[in-house]
This record gives C-alpha cells, sequence and structure tokens, in this order.
C-alpha cells in the first residue's frame, strides 16, 4: 500500500515538473529588477504578461547573441508588433520541452509541446485598450484555462485602470515556470493551487500613479478556482489585494521591490509575500513565500529564494532552491525541496533556449534530471 501511495506521488510529480510550465505567456521577473521598470511599462496587461506593447518589443526585438542581419536574414527583423499607427498589435507565444518522462530505469526521454498562443491587442483610444489570446494546447490541470480576454479602461496615465473579462488575479508574482512552489501543492499530492493559466470572469483595478508603488485591488468569480480546490463554493466570489513597493537607489543603480498579496474567499485563502532586488543590467535577487489554507484545514507553506547573473543581454545564469510543506489535517505533514539550475540564452532576438538541470525529493523519493525549452515569442 504505501509502495503504491509512493508510486503514485512519483508519477504526478513527474508529470508536475515536466509539463507544468505548459500553457505559459508570461515574462520573466528578473527584467523588471535589471531594469528598474514595472511590469506595465512593456505588457499591454497592466499586471504584466501575455502581449507585449511598443515599449516591451523594442527592449527585446535586438536581444540576441547573432543577430538575423549579419546572416542575411533581415526579413526576420522587425522594429514593432503594432500595426496602422498603434491601432493593433500582435504576438504569439510557442514553447517545447526535451525532457525524461517516467521513473528510473525505465523513463523516456521525450519532445514535449508545450504551448502555442497568438495574441492581439487593440487600442482604438488612449483610454481603451482591449487584448487577449488563446492557446491551442490542450488544458491538462482542474482550473486551467485555454483563453483570456480584456478591456482596459484607464482615463489618464496617473489614474487607476479598470480591467474587466476572464483574467488572473494578480496574485504575487507572475512566473514564467509554473513547477515553481509558489502556486502549487507539491509535498503531498503535487498538485496546483492555481492551475497554469488560471483566469477567471472578474474585475481588478491597479493604481500605479507614483513610480513607486502598485496597489491592485479585485473581484472574480470563484468557478475555475472549484475545480482545483473542490471544497470551494464556485456560487461564492473571490477577492484580492495586492501591493508593491519599487524602491531604487544609488541613482537608479540598485533596483528593488517588494510587496504582498491575499486572494481567496471563506473556503479558501492564499497568501504571498515576496521581495528582491537587481543590480542594474548584472544580477538579480528574489524571494517569495506563500502561505495557503482550505477548507478542509489543509495548510501549505512554501518558499523559494533564485537568483541570476547577467553575462551578456543574450546570456544568463540561474538558480532557485525551494522549500514546501503540507499540513493535512487527516493525512500529516508531509515535505518537499528542490533545486533548480540552469542558462537562459537568445541565439537569436525573441528565440530563447534554456537548459536546466532539475532536482527534486520528498518524503518518500529523490530524483533529478536534466531538460531542455524552446521558447519562441513575438
Amino acid at each position: 500500500m504505501m509502495c503504491d501511495l509512493a508510486n503514485s506521488r512519483l508519477l504526478a510529480a513527474v508529470v508536475l515538473l515536466v509539463a507544468a510550465a505548459a500553457n505559459t505567456a508570461t515574462a520573466l521577473p528578473r527584467f523588471a529588477l535589471l531594469s528598474g521598470t514595472r511590469c506595465s511599462a512593456c505588457h499591454v496587461n497592466p499586471t504584466g504578461g501575455g502581449i507585449r506593447n511598443e515599449l516591451g518589443f523594442m527592449a527585446m526585438n535586438t536581444v540576441g547573441m547573432m543577430q538575423p542581419d549579419s546572416l542575411g536574414l533581415s526579413a526576420l527583423s522587425s522594429e514593432s508588433n503594432t500595426f496602422w499607427e498603434g491601432l493593433l498589435a500582435f504576438g504569439f507565444d510557442a514553447r517545447l520541452q526535451v525532457a525524461k518522462i517516467g521513473r528510473p530505469p525505465s523513463e523516456q526521454r521525450k519532445v514535449i509541446p508545450m504551448q502555442l498562443a497568438p495574441a492581439a491587442a487593440l487600442m482604438p483610444t488612449d483610454w481603451l485598450t482591449l487584448f487577449g489570446s488563446y492557446n491551442v494546447g490542450k488544458a491538462r490541470y482542474p482550473g486551467q484555462t485555454t483563453f483570456d480576454v480584456a478591456a482596459v479602461i484607464q482615463p489618464g496615465i496617473t489614474a487607476p485602470s479598470l480591467k474587466v473579462g476572464h483574467i488572473q488575479p494578480s496574485v504575487g508574482m507572475r512566473h514564467d515556470d509554473h513547477t515553481m512552489f509558489s502556486r502549487r501543492e507539491v509535498a503531498m499530492n503535487a498538485t496546483p493551487l492555481l492551475a497554469p493559466n488560471y483566469n477567471e470572469w472578474g474585475a481588478e483595478i491597479t493604481y500605479e500613479g507614483l513610480r513607486w508603488l502598485t496597489l491592485n485591488a479585485g473581484a472574480y468569480s470563484a468557478s475555475n478556482l472549484a475545480e482545483s480546490e473542490p471544497a470551494v463554493d464556485a456560487s461564492q466570489p473571490s477577492y484580492l489585494w495586492r501591493v508593491q513597493l519599487w524602491p531604487q537607489f544609488f541613482e537608479e543603480g540598485i533596483n528593488t521591490q517588494i510587496g504582498g498579496s491575499w486572494y481567496g474567499n471563506d473556503q479558501f485563502q492564499m497568501a504571498t509575500g515576496f521581495g528582491g532586488f537587481g543590480v542594474a543590467d548584472r544580477a538579480t535577487f528574489f524571494a517569495e513565500a506563500t502561505y495557503s489554507r482550505n477548507a478542509t484545514g489543509r495548510q501549505i507553506r512554501n518558499w523559494m529564494v533564485q537568483s541570476t547573473f547577467q553575462l551578456r543581454d543574450w546570456l544568463a545564469l540561474e538558480w532557485r532552491y525551494e522549500w514546501a510543506q503540507t499540513e493535512d489535517p487527516v493525512q500529516g505533514l508531509f515535505h518537499a525541496n528542490a533545486l533548480v539550475a540552469g542558462v537562459q540564452i537568445f541565439p537569436f532576438p525573441m528565440l530563447e533556449l534554456r537548459p536546466e538541470y532539475r532536482y527534486f525529493e520528498n518524503d518518500d523519493y529523490r530524483m533529478g534530471q536534466w531538460a531542455i525549452q524552446l521558447h519562441l515569442f513575438y
């Protein structure tokens, strides 16, 4: 019986480690710490992630070890993702991964399609933006969605913005690797708290009228949350608040951020705290902690630390360590930890290779493997 439980937990963890990064069209939070700019400076979505605006496109369209022009491929170069004098913007995000699936010695290395998500934004006026994306890939997890769509109303650059639609609540930080512990129950069953590409119908207000401050507050349906957390009453709304500070020091040579969020309703709550600092265009250090409790009394305490060192604008070294604890009133106490080390390489603009070594262990087993991800974006 214990062997069957361990095998089932191993299988769940392997599948989650390899496939959970699917359906991720978010940015790298390290860019905000390196540059000292907020996520909204480069993305159409005021809370970051997804299709980039013209500034965000220009920030990455020449980042690469080689440029298309140097190889006689100037037709592949692009100076903007907007058309018709800024009325319309296009983007897409495609990923695949090469990794092993299964338990040694019977594991098999496979090429795993992860995502193909075209996106578009329409900006008919200065105060109204419409945007959305659709992931052609299949939803694999309870509560996972295949699309987001929203309208953003902002009467002035320093005024609050209102986002309404099928949107992701601004919980903690948005990472582009959903194998991270921050939004998952890892130690007991290896299941998502918030599924990859999680969205709900709802509304969210964002205020960034001060350069050093971001405030978010929102209300949402709980229908998709109820799929990953069955004890949640889908007829009851969920709520969010979030605050983030962006202090800078030494003539903007040191960029920092610190903040926290709370998301949930009567049957589920999730509190997140995060903070980090970056040396401009060189290195970052970041930490994040999550506490969650559901209606059954299960409590989750996860935290992680992560650091990057940028050797070139197209080459960065990265590592992170994560720790997880799940306390269940019936099944007991469980622990897990993980170490990930890798490299982010942009051989050409808008093409990323991410080789990594991943080590994971919990109370029953330990495992490690090499993997590589190919990321093509526009």
